[in-house]
């Protein structure tokens, strides 16, 4: 029912913690655990330069002992859950009996935990674009409602991703064999994020 373990103290969010053991909500609380990367390709290797000109002592140390390689990581994005984090406000009738909730409301079950699930209508679609996160948004606000009063709402934990990630790291470097090659002096050059790709946040 939830990412077991001790990385998931403080980090999976739960409407209430006794809804855990209410068998209607159970079903909600299912979900994929909250570091899944459904998808994830990782590449790291080094390639040595061929050295030209071998016969020549000069170009042999200068051209040679040259080394490329590159460490990439390409993966899908994590999963999160919209929450209502609001307190709860009721309107009520003249006799003083909850009728339904004030513009804002959360906490619809009124159990004094500000962090409640709502009802979801719209269509769970995880597949993004770069400019939907940015601009147009990945779901509207009118497919999130209140459910009834007393109660949580069908939308179901951990059913929508975040932004994926990628980023490629190179280096050079060459090796400088001194003093009949027992001392090795290693230059090295790093670039991160060779590509300038940025990754955006969770939502």
């Amino acid at each position: 029912l939830g990412s077991g373990g001790t990385r998931s103290y403080g980090y999976d969010s739960f409407p209430d913690q006794l809804a855990i053991y209410n068998s209607s909500t159970r079903e909600t609380l299912r979900g994929d655990s909250s570091w899944d990367h459904r998808h994830r390709f990782s590449f790291s290797g080094t390639y040595e330069l061929p050295t030209p000109f071998k016969s020549n002592a000069v170009a042999k140390y200068v051209l040679g002992g040259w080394q490329v390689s590159l460490i990439s990581i390409m993966q899908s994005g994590s999963p999160f859950t919209v929450l209502n984090y609001n307190s709860f406000r009721p309107t009520l009738d003249s006799s003083g009996k909850v009728t339904g909730f004030q513009p804002d409301s959360g906490d619809y079950n009124a159990d004094g935990s500000n962090n409640d699930y709502p009802n979801y209508t719209g269509t769970v679609n995880n597949s993004h674009t770069r400019n939907e996160f940015l601009n147009s948004g990945i779901f509207s606000l009118s497919s999130f409602t209140a459910p009834a009063v007393g109660s949580q709402g069908n939308e179901k934990r951990n059913i929508f991703r975040n932004p994926s990630y990628m980023n490629f790291d190179a280096s050079m470097l060459k090796n400088n064999r001194m003093f009949n090659e027992k001392v090795n002096l290693q230059l090295r050059f790093d670039f991160f994020n060779v590509l300038n790709h940025v990754n955006l946040g969770g939502v």
